[in-house]
């Protein structure tokens, strides 16, 4: 039985009950045909799709859709029938699309799609695991099969496997306890280097299954086979049927990618993913942060603006209630006002532990009276004091801001003619207080009550002092986030009203991890800027866009540029090049930094325009080049004739017929070789021209900024042109061999929701121009065309725009060089945010291929897929 006869012999039981529903076949291959033919007249195709181009306007008498033409033929169920590793982008907008539209989604063994991406939220990581793990997984199976490529052994470069440390210990371990080992090898990677690798970990060359099947693994204990892939898993079925009553455990990657499980053929998995699979959750949270719905927040606003309306005088709490900080814990101004003090030189040894004492000592103490008992403890002159009191006055105003739903009811009650005033525990004078209010627009009040020129607080009279100068009869209103208070108000006839929290409403609605991951200050700071900035903005009003931006992109490139800042700062480097298309968010941010904080510390930067496709060209006629471009082809089923057209810019008239449809081998590219080496001496001149256009001078030493990126650009361009390159890198992928190239990485291979949806923050970083094609002969720029349309890309500046400030107003409050904000802090802040933002990837830059249908879409929560709703 082939693969494709035991999809054919199973579908009826999977998908008999959906025979009346509208259904998209996903795929061009034998497997759509095979079920078109077989089906079509029992179940209701409205068409096939795919990611690829096909020929003709049917396969197998179902319509072929294109483009949006999937979306307008309005299907109850795509069915995937292609494998879908190589497209992992256009992948994960299929699963939008379909979540966003309420479509079901399938793939061809009867598996929900959306079911298994939950499913992998609890799919163990392998950076993660230690070999006695996997080995105790293993304990009680008779037979153990392990992938090679992906999961035991990583590859790198062009036919290249490198054997992870945990599996060469894990299989030591499994050999000592005779476990029968097998050895999945991958159909679509070379064979030898896979079985030169087992060579090499077993000792000896492992005999093939099913061609080879030495009865003597079957009937003695220990032992390996290495497994020849068929079809795509059915040697797992054979496998099966040969070792008969024998329990079998898989361990692999890349099966759970391409929705071929071994649990089909009676098979225990675990699926230990990478970073990089396809099938990785699109939602990184299994627990999204709660969000008030529009309706109910209109009605609780309404509620409020009643009880306004039917009162006289309107009382706010200031901090917490109408105005926020942009730290976690009040404390940590005083940690700030520390290191701005030291930065003075004034002597600040324990001053924030010294000045938390006196304020818990004294209640109603003025900052005065604080301050007058630091500076003898501290030594201080007169002018120290005072300059040490201002810093800090200076530094709490600084991490204010208003909190607009509460702001909103402010005005809303001087809009009617209410009195309003502002009720507060704090050492401030009301003076003081009139000022930072004023700074930040509030001037919408009569009057202060403030504990320290009271000696009094809200528990312990203030609220009697409120009552007092109202008289008994007025109606006074009262919002406080602390419903501690309303105690004392009731005892003086004041209704209260309580104004959640926002900070610990934010813990118990999933921001916790993220919480209990900040473990610097900075850290901390900046979680409260997270928060802060989505609820100081009119939710009303305000976009899943600015809330991506204030939650995820904001943050994320704080983090990196921080990071990258603090490498930098050590010096040595002549420029930093930011490379098109994914330097082009970074570097403002970048020269913000460095012309505001640090001009005598960090070097001048550029942007360089750059892409794959170009950078390959310099070097197009190399043999390593030449096989890791055709290798690329193939994965995107290009023929020879459009990989020559669209890798190399070769003329079609230059290219022989025979060439059309053959497979991109080496061999092709090699009877072409003389006209490649004279577009890369081209390409190689024009690079330099540019180089002297941006004032790069020979072996100029530079340091290299990108995103999320194998190194694949730096490579080759580092290895044509006169310059030493040293990448530093939001994050890799597949990354070229550190013999190759120097590059150093901010998020690691343990940030898992990072690196499962890098795509999604690569996206948001892009430059909002087209590709690079090419730079020319003369060193000109020449652009790709432009594949997203303009009100995606107005979309992506106003994101860009809106991450950018938050950014900059992180570093306005919190300048601290070196940063010290860990990939693993941010992994948490990632993982709990609940708006999501994807664009699949938009253009190949290598072959000049779109990606994706569309390119943004917010992400839906949880229960939400379609798939649940068949």
């Amino acid at each position: 039985m082939t693969e494709l006869e035991y999809i054919l012999e199973n579908f009826d039981r999977h998908f008999s009950a959906f025979a009346g529903r509208s259904i998209v076949l996903h795929g061009s291959r034998e497997y759509t045909r095979g079920i078109a033919e077989r089906f079509r007249e029992k179940y209701r195709f409205t068409g096939a799709a795919s990611f690829e181009d096909v020929q003709g306007p049917d396969l197998n008498g179902v319509p072929v859709l294109r483009g949006e033409e999937l979306w307008e033929a309005s299907p109850e169920m795509i069915i995937l029938t292609e494998r879908v590793r190589h497209e992992e982008a256009a992948f994960q907008q299929l699963c939008l699309e379909c979540s966003v539209r309420g479509i079901a989604l399938y793939d061809m063994y009867g598996l929900d799609a959306f079911a298994l991406h939950r499913d992998a939220l609890s799919y163990r990581i392998i950076p993660r695991e230690t070999p006695e793990m996997l080995a105790a997984d293993a304990k009680g199976f008779d037979i153990v099969i392990l992938e090679v490529c992906g999961t035991m052994a990583e590859i790198k470069g062009e036919g290249e496997l490198v054997l992870r440390p945990l599996f060469r210990q894990m299989i030591r371990l499994l050999r000592e306890k005779k476990t029968r080992l097998v050895f999945s090898m991958r159909k679509s990677f070379p064979e030898e280097p896979q079985r030169a690798l087992l060579e090499t970990l077993w000792g000896e060359r492992l005999p093939v299954f099913p061609e080879e099947a030495p009865a003597a693994f079957f009937e003695e204990e220990g032992g390996a086979l290495a497994l020849r892939r068929k079809g795509e898993d059915l040697s797992l079925r054979i496998l099966k049927e040969r070792a008969k009553d024998m329990s079998m455990l898989y361990i692999g990657s890349a099966m759970p990618n391409e929705y071929l499980l071994p649990r089909y053929y009676g098979i225990h998995a675990i699926l230990v993913l990478n970073q990089y699979d396809s099938l990785a959750p699109l939602l990184p949270s299994a627990s999204p942060v709660k969000r008030e719905s529009s309706t109910e927040r209109r009605g609780r606003m309404e509620q409020r603006k009643q009880m306004i309306a039917e009162s006289d005088v309107i009382s706010f709490d200031l901090f917490d209630t109408v105005l926020l900080r942009r730290v976690t814990d009040p404390r940590d101004v005083f940690l700030l006002t520390e290191q701005k003090l030291a930065i003075a030189g004034i002597p600040c040894k324990g001053f924030a532990k010294i000045r938390s004492a006196l304020q818990e000592a004294s209640e109603t103490g003025t900052i005065v009276w604080y301050y007058k008992n630091l500076s003898d403890v501290l030594g201080w002159t007169e002018a120290q004091m005072k300059q040490a009191m201002d810093l800090e006055l200076e530094t709490e105003q600084s991490v204010l801001c208003t909190r607009h739903d509460i702001l909103s009811l402010v005005q809303y009650a001087r809009s009617i003619g209410k009195t309003v005033i502002f009720t507060s525990d704090m050492y401030l004078s009301s003076a003081v207080l009139n000022n930072m209010l004023s700074a930040l627009g509030v001037t919408d009040h009569e009057k202060i009550f403030v504990s320290c020129e009271y000696g009094k607080t809200k528990a312990s009279g203030l609220m009697t002092a409120v009552r007092e100068n109202f008289g008994p009869d007025c109606r006074i209103l009262h919002f406080d986030d602390r419903e501690a208070f309303r105690k004392a108000c009731s005892a003086e006839n004041i209704q209260f009203v309580h104004a959640d929290p926002v900070y610990s409403a934010a813990l118990l609605q999933g921001w916790t991890p993220a919480f209990r991951a900040a473990g610097t200050l900075q850290e901390r700071c900046l979680l409260a800027c997270i928060w802060s900035s989505l609820h100081a903005a009119d939710e009303t009003d305000g976009s899943d866009r600015s809330r991506y931006a204030a939650s995820v992109a904001g943050p994320v490139l704080a983090g990196y540029v921080s990071w990258l800042c603090g490498n930098l700062m050590r010096g040595g480097y002549d420029t930093v090049l930011f490379f098109a298309r994914d330097g082009w968010l970074v570097r403002p941010l970048y020269e913000y930094i460095r012309q505001n904080f640090l001009p005598e510390k960090l070097p001048a930067s550029c942007y360089f325009y750059t892409s794959r496709h170009a950078a390959h060209l310099v070097c197009a006629s190399r043999e390593d080049v030449i096989r890791q471009v055709c290798s690329q082809c193939r994965g995107e089923n290009l023929n020879a004739r459009q990989m020559l057209e669209q890798v190399y810019s070769l003329d079609p008239s230059e290219i022989l017929p025979e060439h059309e449809a053959e497979k991109p081998e080496e061999d092709i590219v090699k009877h072409y070789l003389a006209r490649i080496r004279k577009t890369e001496k081209k390409a190689k001149n024009g690079y330099l021209r540019y180089m002297d256009s941006l004032g790069l001078k020979e072996n100029a030493r530079c340091a290299v900024v990108d995103f999320f990126s194998s190194g694949t650009s730096q490579r080759y361009l580092q290895d044509a042109l006169p310059l030493e390159m040293t990448g530093f890198y939001a994050g890799n992928y597949k990354a070229e061999r550190a013999e190759d190239v120097s590059i150093s990485y901010y998020f690691k291979g343990n940030n898992d929701t990072l690196f499962r949806n890098f795509i999604e923050l690569e996206s948001c970083f892009s430059s909002p121009e087209p590709s690079v094609d090419r730079v020319d002969e003369q060193g000109e720029v020449r652009f790709a065309e432009e594949v997203r349309t303009e009100e995606e890309l107005t979309e992506l500046r106003e994101l860009q725009q809106e991450a950018l400030a938050f950014a900059e107003q992180f570093f306005r409050i919190f300048p601290s060089f070196p940063g010290k904000i860990s990939p693993e802090f941010l992994e948490e802040v990632y993982a709990v945010s609940d708006i999501h933002m994807i664009c699949g990837r938009p253009f190949n830059d290598l072959i000049g291929k779109p990606m994706s249908v569309k390119a943004w879409s917010s992400r839906p929560g949880p229960g939400n897929a379609g798939g649940g709703k068949l």
